[in-house]
């Protein structure tokens, strides 16, 4: 599970970041 959750608050972080690009 924490790896799990770690990548899943990377790809959250990239989500993010994507989201705020646009």
């Amino acid at each position: 599970p924490g790896v799990w959750f770690a990548t899943g608050a990377e790809v959250a972080e990239a989500w993010s970041k994507e989201h705020e690009k646009a």
